[in-house]
């Protein structure tokens, strides 16, 4: 799980075989300290560099970025500093994110039913709800053994398998993301970052009046940022809302050890009694 309390970036000037200039930029985390995570960048950025100069500008730069971990603030860890088993984050827009090292979740998202009504579609959200729902049933058929949970959230469902571990980068969790039509883009996360995630609270700009901010640009808190005040105005606004509801379980409801920990920690936040509407 890629989830770090310090962060620093470095910078290097480089020149690629055909004479182009380019001013290369890497960051890097650390558990340690700011030190370690300086060094950590600049070995990164004199990487690159030594790429771009002895090979020219790569077809792969953008996969070879892909691996850099979201510079998130960690509130809380469970488990062991360097290898926890979950950790809860908080992301650039203020939201609370649950990261789970092996506790498979998917994110399934449905189309957004303003974007249907422009297009005319001739399907309606219903029809798009239906066959998420028929999919996640032949999903238990296909596997019956497994035991999940289906949440409804504002934009779609979240899955949850209970009885069974599973690592991010497997190629049974692919197949089972694959076959459960979880996010393309989340899927890439989730392998970027070695875990699965949640969001545990609600998106900003689905309550009143709380803004949408970049509280975290690097992942490290920021007085300028004014976070006390937001805060305070965010959880209060949060508490009449839910970030999603569960509607169904499959399978006999097992829980293997230490998932339990997890799913409690998942369900204390986004299932709320107060829920008006889902956020």
């Amino acid at each position: 799980m890629k989830i770090y309390d310090y962060w620093s970036k470095a910078g290097k000037r480089a020149v690629d075989d055909v004479g182009s200039h380019y001013w290369l930029v890497g960051w890097a985390g650390s558990n340690s300290s700011v030190q370690d995570a300086k060094e950590a960048a600049q070995k990164r950025v004199a990487g690159l560099k030594e790429k771009l100069e002895s090979e020219g500008w790569l077809r792969d730069f953008y996969e070879y970025e892909s691996d850099h971990p979201i510079k998130e603030m960690v509130i809380e860890r469970f488990g062991s500093i360097d290898n926890p088993h979950a950790a809860i984050t908080r992301n650039r827009y203020g939201a609370l994110v649950l990261n789970a090292a092996n506790l498979f979740i998917a994110d399934v998202d449905l189309p957004d039913p303003e974007q249907l009504e422009r297009q005319k579609s001739r399907k309606k959200l219903q029809d798009y709800k239906d066959l998420a729902l028929s999919r996640f049933a032949d999903f238990s058929r296909q596997h019956p053994a497994l035991c999940f949970r289906v949440y409804e959230t504002a934009a779609g469902y979240r899955v949850i398998v209970t009885n069974k571990y599973m690592e991010p980068d497997s190629v049974e969790s692919a197949e089972w993301m694959e076959s459960l039509d979880s996010d393309k883009l989340y899927r890439k996360l989730c392998k970027r970052q070695q875990c699965y995630r949640a969001r545990l609270t609600p998106k900003p700009w689905r309550l009143p009046g709380c803004k949408s901010s970049v509280f975290f640009p690097n992942g490290q808190y920021a007085d300028k940022y004014n976070l006390k005040d937001w805060l305070q105005k965010y959880n209060e606004e949060s508490k009449s809302f839910a970030v999603c509801t569960l509607i169904k379980t499959y399978g006999d409801g097992a829980i293997a050890e230490g998932i339990d920990e997890v799913l409690d920690i998942h369900d204390k936040y986004v299932l709320s009694e107060l829920i008006t509407e889902l956020a």
